[in-house]
């Protein structure tokens, strides 16, 4: 399974657990893919930093090794 597939289904899970309302749930839903995708490009970010280059989408699997 791919990591967003999985980000996926746990923020689904735990919205889905916490018995809110579609609109809120929604709202919530998109506010934690956005933050979990942010969370997740910070190590890129501070590695191309680091090194002066972009990293290519494929290393990303190095970076959290």
């Amino acid at each position: 399974m791919v990591d967003s597939e999985r980000r996926f289904e746990y923020i689904n899970d735990t919205l889905a657990a916490s018995g809110i309302s579609d609109k809120i749930y929604n709202e919530h839903f998109y506010e934690l893919q956005s933050f979990y995708d942010k969370m997740l490009s910070l190590p890129k970010i501070l590695r191309e930093i680091k090194e002066a280059k972009p990293i290519p989408s494929a290393d990303l699997l190095d970076i959290f090794e």
